[in-house]
């Protein structure tokens, strides 16, 4: 196994750029290459710490609102939202946390519908199928999950929504208690 694996990638400012998940260091490595006719080359840009492995992604143009699926080896999922995402160095990105009630089956891909809904896709196994989900974030209420995520951090819970049957957990909190914002609604 080598810890690069190319899992994501978006069209930005007439670019590729594409999300390789490091094995070893649990960061999402950049890669990017023009779209002109031609053969390219793409060339690391840069990573982004996620501590998590990225295995979907998707940018919403008009917003500037970058969308990652990940998962952690302890099979906590996750969906991360990064506002204001362009190709500019940036050492502060604010990068939003959710975790993903799902169990059995790895997160996989994202598509954005608006800033906050998106469908995600399950990867295919024996037990269970692949599944497409419509996730909605809550409206902002005032606190939302800001980052940069701390290396370890674990996310809380979320709403889940699924065949009629409601099950309600608490907001996601960082390590030091802090609640980092509202939950997010699964559509199964």
């Amino acid at each position: 196994k080598t810890p690069y694996d190319a899992e994501g990638l978006i069209w930005i400012k007439d670019q590729l750029l594409l999300f390789s998940k490091n094995r070893k260091t649990l960061t999402t490595e950049l890669y990017l290459c023009p779209t002109s006719p031609g053969k390219h080359t793409f060339k690391k840009i840069g990573q982004l710490p996620v501590g998590a492995l990225v295995t979907g992604a998707d940018y919403k143009q008009d917003d500037k609102l970058l969308v990652l699926t990940a998962y952690h080896y302890n099979g906590d999922q996750f969906l991360f939202l990064i506002p204001d995402f362009d190709l500019a160095p940036n050492t502060h990105l604010d990068i939003q946390l959710y975790n993903l009630p799902l169990t059995k089956a790895q997160v996989e891909g994202v598509a954005v519908i608006d800033p906050r809904t998106f469908w995600i896709s399950t990867e295919r196994t024996k037990n269970p199928p692949a599944k497409l989900m419509k996730i909605e974030l809550p409206v902002a209420s005032g606190t939302r999950p800001t980052g940069p995520v701390p290396k370890g951090s674990k996310p809380g819970a979320s709403t889940i929504v699924q065949t009629n049957v409601i099950k309600t957990a608490a907001s996601p909190v960082s390590p030091e208690g802090k609640v980092l914002g509202p939950s997010v609604t699964l559509h199964i």
